[in-house]
C-alpha cells in the first residue's frame, strides 16, 4: 500500500515547478555534490573520531554490507567502505537536488532547509539504514548525536542548498548572501 502511494505521488513530486528552470546539466551537478559532500563528511567523521583509525571507520561502513567480518579483513574493506560512503552521498545528492524546488517552496527559508537536511539524513541513516544493516549496533550518546548532526548539516545541508540553489536559480549573483533570507 505504501509503495503504491509513494509511486503514485512520485511523478507529482518530481515534476518541474512552474518558473523553475535548471541551469545546465543535472549529472555534473549530482557528481560534484556527491563528491563534495562525501569528502566533507569523511573529513568531519575522521576529525570527530580522531581516536579511531580512519581504516576502522571505513570498515564500519563496509560492515553494513559485509557484517562483522569486515573488521577482520584488510584494505579491501577500507576501499568498500569508501565506495559505499560515496555511493550513499551520491544518493543523497540525487534525492536532494531533485526535490530541492519542492522543499524550498514548502520551507521557504534556506537556513532552515540546511538544518532540516542534516536532521533528515541523521534520522534516516541512524534510525533506519544502520539498524537494518549488518553493522554492529552503536551506543546512544547525546554528545555523539550532536556532533553527528552538526557534521551532517555542514557536510550535506550547506553544500546541497548552495549547489541546488545555484542550479535552479542561476540568475542570483550571491547565493551565500541570501542563505538567511526567505526566497
Amino acid at each position: 500500500m505504501f509503495a503504491l502511494i509513494s509511486l503514485r505521488h512520485l511523478r507529482e513530486i518530481l515534476s518541474p515547478m512552474e518558473g523553475v528552470t535548471p541551469n545546465g546539466k543535472l549529472l555534473p551537478r549530482l557528481l560534484i555534490a556527491g563528491a563534495l559532500t562525501g569528502t566533507i563528511d569523511v573529513l568531519l567523521v575522521i576529525i570527530i573520531n580522531y581516536k579511531i583509525p580512519a581504516a576502522v571507520l571505513f570498515k564500519f561502513i563496509a560492515s553494513g554490507f559485509f557484517g562483522p567480518s569486515a573488521f577482520g579483513r584488510g584494505a579491501d574493506m577500507v576501499f568498500y567502505g569508501l565506495l559505499f560512503h560515496y555511493t550513499i552521498a551520491l544518493c543523497w545528492a540525487t534525492f536532494f537536488l531533485l526535490l530541492y524546488p519542492k522543499l524550498i517552496s514548502v520551507i521557504k527559508v534556506k537556513s532552515i532547509l540546511v538544518f532540516a537536511t542534516g536532521f533528515a539524513i541523521w534520522i534516516v541513516m541512524n534510525l533506519i539504514v544502520i539498524p537494518l544493516s549488518d553493522a554492529p549496533p552503536q551506543h546512544f550518546k547525546v554528545l555523539g548525536v550532536i556532533e553527528d548532526l552538526v557534521a551532517l548539516i555542514v557536510a550535506y545541508g550547506v553544500p546541497f542548498t548552495l549547489i541546488a540553489d545555484r542550479f535552479y536559480h542561476p540568475q542570483r549573483k550571491s547565493t551565500q548572501q541570501k542563505m538567511l533570507l526567505p526566497t
